[in-house]
């Protein structure tokens, strides 16, 4: 009965870290870029009182189904560095924030991270 016992802690614990490091610990990451907006909802244009005052990606492995997100307090970079992503198919779209609120998510963009390893290399001389 113990070594049963101990057998499933052990497939429990194999699982766990199974689990943590195929979705909590990034394989990648991503790099996005786009353009803010330079009106509002509205359509009027951009001004003091209704300024930028950041931006959210959000990323998903399904089609506007979004598990992770990266706030950027500063809405003027239009970048967003090291996004962290498991290798597979992404689906990220970005939001703009004023004092007012958070924008609708622009058009999804699809890509994949691959994560297979590198070719072999060629060309080996010995001397």
């Amino acid at each position: 009965m113990k070594k049963l016992f101990l057998g499933l802690v052990l497939v429990l614990v194999l699982s766990i870290l199974t689990v943590l490091n195929v979705y909590a610990f990034p394989l990648a990451t991503a790099e996005l870029s786009w353009t803010n907006p330079t009106a509002t909802m509205d359509g009027q244009p951009v001004n003091a009182d209704t300024a930028l005052t950041g931006n959210k990606v959000y990323c998903g492995k399904a089609s506007g189904v979004y598990t992770v997100t990266k706030a950027l307090a500063v809405a003027t970079e239009e970048l967003a560095k090291d996004v962290p992503l498991t290798v597979g198919t992404w689906y990220c779209a970005v939001t703009a924030s004023n004092k007012y609120g958070e924008s609708f998510k622009s058009t999804e963009k699809t890509f994949v991270i691959d994560g297979s390893a590198p070719a072999p290399p060629t060309n080996l001389i010995v001397q």
